[in-house]
């Protein structure tokens, strides 16, 4: 599957630049605030990780897209895809760290089910990577979320945005914070990657919608949800024609298929 999209790329650049200028200025200019909306957005550059995430689920809604994946084979294409470099630089900062980032700590950091942002935030030297256990977890149930959607349509997308604001206030309820729920898991991050997917099938020209029974499966636009109906409505109607014991149509079935 090919995964570049030239038009992103300009995305990419801001999400890329939000997310530096915001290490940067809490890093180096901690005393850079004030109650400009535009500096307070600069600020708070973390948003270019929820835009990251977001074009993720674009992309792949968009890669996916009227295609049949293997679920093995398309986990497999991400860990090679993915590993080495990760791997590579999980080592390399765990050496310049090693009297405090033990192989407990790189072991967490390699399995994707875990949330393996603790053990690389108390390493300064990986502290950027947290993002990729929550992409991991993604990519183990894209395929499912996938064929999810290609039976329920859109809100299935809907739903699980939907579970997951509630998961998040019923912790909020509980505890009286949800920040690191919200910020650091799947959880918190399920909705961006939802409303990826979704953007890339209005991109395809998808409404999600069911026309009826003679179209299973979510229709492209209202004129092509017409025309399947049509389609198939013209198909019954010439099985169910009554013929002549010579085996052509009579008038009146002619009649009836020019009126449908």
């Amino acid at each position: 599957m090919s995964g570049h999209l030239s038009r992103l790329d300009h995305l990419r650049f801001l999400a890329a630049g939000l997310v530096v200028v915001y290490h940067y200025s809490h890093w180096s200019l901690p005393q850079w605030s004030g109650s400009n909306p535009l500096v307070n957005l600069v600020r708070e550059g973390h948003t270019g990780v929820a835009l990251f995430i977001v074009m993720s689920g674009f992309l792949f809604g968009v890669i996916t897209y009227g295609k049949e994946i293997s679920y093995s084979q398309f986990v497999i294409n991400r860990i090679i895809r993915i590993y080495p470099a990760y791997i590579f630089i999980l080592l390399v900062g765990a050496y310049f760290t090693r009297t405090s980032f033990g192989m407990q700590n790189i072991l967490m950091c390699l399995l994707p089910f875990t949330n393996s942002y603790l053990p690389m935030l108390q390493n300064g030297q990986l502290a950027q990577l947290w993002t990729i256990s929550i992409e991991l977890q993604y990519y183990l149930i894209f395929p499912f979320i996938l064929r999810f959607v290609r039976i329920t349509g859109l809100i299935y997308c809907l739903a699980l945005i939907g579970l997951a604001t509630l998961m998040r206030a019923i912790v909020w309820e509980a505890t009286g914070t949800v920040q690191d729920l919200a910020y650091w898991t799947i959880v918190g991050r399920i909705d961006q990657f939802m409303i990826g997917m979704m953007l890339a099938y209005a991109f395809k020209g998808e409404r999600l919608i069911r026309c009826g029974r003679c179209c299973p499966r979510p229709c492209c636009s209202p004129s092509s949800s017409y025309s399947r109906c049509a389609a198939a409505s013209s198909r019954s109607a010439t099985l169910a024609l009554p013929t002549r014991p010579g085996g052509s149509s009579g008038p009146t079935s002619k009649a009836r298929v020019g009126v449908l």
